[in-house]
């Protein structure tokens, strides 16, 4: 009765540990990236933005706290795969860039 036992505590932690590796795989994979860029600085004015050298929106709003993705004044892009991005501070032609690492869910970079 206690090698019955024994064998199937096995099988089931066997098993426990194989489901919770596969759907964590599978729900970071699921998950779209986003990159969300915003201003801290009123000054800055517009921030045109660029990613894979295609122009994908201007940011023309500020924030004292980190927005939710896709806020109005803000430039939200879904990205697939590697990619390159800069922005361009029309007040004074200024370019930022700088390379980023990504996470699945909303990746948010700001301009201060």
């Amino acid at each position: 009765m206690a090698i019955a036992f024994a064998a199937l505590s096995l099988g089931v932690s066997a098993c426990e540990k194989e489901v919770k590796s596969d759907s964590s795989s599978a729900s970071a994979s699921a998950q779209p990236t986003w990159l969300m860029f915003y201003s801290k600085n009123y000054y800055l004015g517009y921030v045109d933005i660029y990613v894979n050298n295609v122009y994908r929106g201007t940011v023309t709003s500020w924030y004292s706290y980190q927005p939710a993705c896709g806020s109005a004044g803000c430039v939200t892009v879904q990205i697939f795969g590697p990619f390159t991005w800069y922005a361009v501070r029309r007040s004074d032609g200024f370019v930022y860039s700088n390379s980023i690492m990504t996470y699945p869910g909303c990746n948010a970079f700001f301009f201060y």
